[in-house]
């Protein structure tokens, strides 16, 4: 709930974001896979699904040139 509150006044803000949570659960479900125990550090896949999220989001929104290779 916090996450999509933050979301909602950084775009009132005009601030750009990702939103990652909703990746997190697709990939992971409820579960904590991504994470390491409680401290919400991301695990290695963690990590590479952020990557991956991001780099995305970054080439949708034209920061970055579009590039051959993995998604």
């Amino acid at each position: 709930m916090r996450g999509r509150l933050l979301l909602v006044f950084l775009r009132r803000k005009g601030i750009p974001a990702i939103p990652l949570l909703d990746a997190f659960r697709a990939e992971f479900g409820e579960t904590e896979a991504g994470f390491f125990g409680l401290d919400y550090h991301w695990t290695p896949a963690g990590h590479e699904l952020a990557s991956r999220v991001i780099a995305r989001a970054l080439r949708a929104q034209g920061l970055v040139p579009l590039s051959p290779g993995p998604d």
